[in-house]
């Protein structure tokens, strides 16, 4: 799943009340997506509840890092660890707690390295967007909407608009970036193989 898929992160009920006005449900949604996928891009995160994603780690060392959080492991969402053995060498399913831990997104063998390849089968995100992450996405699909021919100044006859720089496109501000910061992918993210 790319970065772009998924639900909008807010919804359209929600840019109403935080414009104070009823937008069209087309240009709603489209600001909205739009402004999901920023903050997606953004923070590296699909952020929304993913269930049952698979991905292939490259292994070859002690500690491997899940590169979606929140990990989500529970009795209605398993986490599934596979050892890739390759040509001539079996598959080896690894066991939580008998050949590896997992301490939130890292799963840390007992003994030796993982194998070149792991594959890993598990759930992550939120079932419930945060409000500090509903509030990103709503300030960003709001002010893609104040301006949306991007112009910096509009003057008819004797009257004259500037629009702020944080209009002029659909960016995020440093506000909405440190809004963000604690859900940003660390530096020693997984590496898919």
């Amino acid at each position: 799943m790319g970065f772009m898929d998924g639900p909008p992160l807010a919804t359209p009920a929600n840019l109403d009340a935080y414009t104070g006005q009823s937008v069209p449900a087309a240009q709603a949604e489209l600001a909205l997506r739009l402004a999901s996928g920023m903050v997606r891009r953004w923070t590296g995160q699909q952020i929304s509840l993913v269930k049952d994603d698979t991905v292939t780690l490259a292994g070859g060392r002690r500690v491997l890092y899940l590169p979606q959080r929140p990990v989500v492991v529970d009795a209605d969402h398993p986490l599934t660890v596979t050892e890739l053995g390759g040509v001539g060498y079996p598959n080896l399913l690894a066991v939580d707690n008998v050949t590896f831990t997992r301490l939130a997104d890292e799963l840390t063998r007992y003994c030796g390295w993982w194998t070149d390849r792991v594959q890993v089968t598990y759930s992550h995100g939120y079932a419930s967007i945060p409000d500090d992450i509903v509030g990103v996405v709503l300030d960003v699909a709001a002010r893609s909407m104040t301006n949306t021919m991007g112009l910096r100044t509009v003057t008819i006859d004797d009257y004259t608009r500037t629009y702020a720089n944080e209009t002029l496109g659909t960016t995020l501000t440093q506000q909405n970036r440190d809004a963000l910061a604690a859900y940003r992918r660390p530096a020693r993210s997984a590496v898919l193989s």
